[in-house]
């Protein structure tokens, strides 16, 4: 069972994890975006749950960071729109920021 605060950094990236997966085209389908979660996320994302991924997807498609390709109705293909790509860009940048700044915090802030 993984620890409360691991479920909240889980929660708090994932939206970025699944922007940047379908973006540089690592994979499209709900199905195969679980499966590149456990296979590139090591120990940390050890059998996601469809449960966890799929509202986050259908989040970011409300908010137009996504589309869904009408020509596959069946399984749906997902990619990534302009807006979806500046909302990574600043996800990324934040980031970036946030995890030098607390790392920088933990080294003892010198």
């Amino acid at each position: 069972m993984e620890s409360a605060n691991l479920q909240q950094l889980k929660r708090g990236t994932l939206e970025m994890i699944l922007l940047t997966f379908i973006a540089d085209g690592r994979c499209r389908y709900g199905y195969a975006i679980l499966n590149e979660l456990e296979r590139a996320g090591g120990a940390f994302f050890q059998a996601p749950k469809a449960g966890s991924v799929y509202p986050v997807l259908y989040r970011m498609e409300e908010k137009g960071w996504i589309v869904t390709d009408p020509a596959h109705i069946r399984q749906k293909q997902y990619h990534i729109t302009a807006k979806g790509k500046e909302a990574l860009k600043q996800m990324r940048e934040e980031w970036s920021g946030y995890t030098a700044a607390v790392t920088h915090l933990l080294e003892g802030g010198q």
